[in-house]
């Protein structure tokens, strides 16, 4: 089976902060109490300002190897540089060394201005070590070729399924998805952007992400910064585990002691 990575966009944030119930402002105290609570946080605020190497060593001292982060890569690399300086993204990886196991994907996200650049592409995946997993967020649709997807099939990548109100792309790179179905991508990352879910709309959701990890495939999944994300991570992190679709690691345990009390959080589901 595969492994389910579920969580939240931050660790820090007011919502997020509030549903673990902290007494704690230190950030590396709020990661720890996170990561009792979750197996996984996407890093979205790297994209803004590049971490130093003591917050680095930080977020590794304050989880435990069984942890996984996703960091969101700066926008220098690919909104500034357009994915044209590797050795920039190359030395940004390197600067998350000290994550070791921990860091279990980096996520590229490119502008919606910035049209197709295979061979930019190609020149980052080059660079990025072999072991290390991108989850690709395009932003225009010119990238969704068949070149760059089956360089995404050949590495350890993925393109990221964006589920949100407005996204049409990503129906196709959906589990099941036409191009998902053609190109078979070693794992499946999404990102969940609307504002508000339904309990049926998690349900939903369990049961394609349940069927690809039974697959052997991991899954990441992410909800955006809103007031109930952390109640929407819990629920779907709960669906999967009494489906018995993931494999927890034996130092985390979700059902023993879930992010939030889940009848409590269900009225935030309209």
């Amino acid at each position: 089976m595969g492994n389910v990575w579920v969580g939240t966009s931050s660790f820090a944030s007011p919502n997020v902060r509030g549903a673990l119930n902290s007494s704690s402002a230190a950030s590396n105290d709020l990661l720890a109490a996170y990561a009792v609570r979750f197996p996984a946080v996407e890093l979205d605020s790297v994209f803004y300002r590049e971490p130093g190497a003591d917050t680095v060593a930080g977020w590794s001292n304050a989880t435990a190897e069984s942890f996984r982060f996703s960091v969101r890569v700066p926008r220098d690399v690919t909104h500034v540089d357009r994915l044209g300086l590797p050795a920039r993204a190359a030395r940004f990886v390197e600067s998350l060394r000290p994550l070791g196991p921990r860091l279990g994907c980096v996520l590229f996200t490119t502008p919606p201005s910035f049209e197709c650049d295979v061979s930019r592409f190609a020149s980052i995946l080059d660079v990025m070590p072999d072991a290390l997993a991108t989850a690709w967020e395009f932003r225009h649709p010119s990238w969704l070729c068949p070149d760059v997807l089956q360089l995404l099939a050949s590495r350890n990548a993925a393109p990221v399924v964006v589920e949100s109100q407005d996204e049409s792309s990503s129906a196709e790179l959906m589990p099941g998805g036409a191009l998902a179905e053609r190109w078979g991508f070693p794992f499946v990352y999404v990102r969940f952007r609307r504002e508000h879910y339904t309990y049926a709309d998690l349900c939903v959701w369990g049961e394609i992400l349940g069927d690809v990890v039974g697959e052997g495939r991991d899954v990441c999944a992410f909800f955006r910064q809103a007031p109930a994300a952390t109640a929407y991570a819990t629920a779907l992190y709960e669906l999967l585990a009494e489906a018995k679709a993931a494999t927890f690691d034996e130092d985390t345990t979700p059902m023993a002691n879930p992010p939030l009390n889940f009848e409590l959080t269900r009225p935030a589901f309209r």
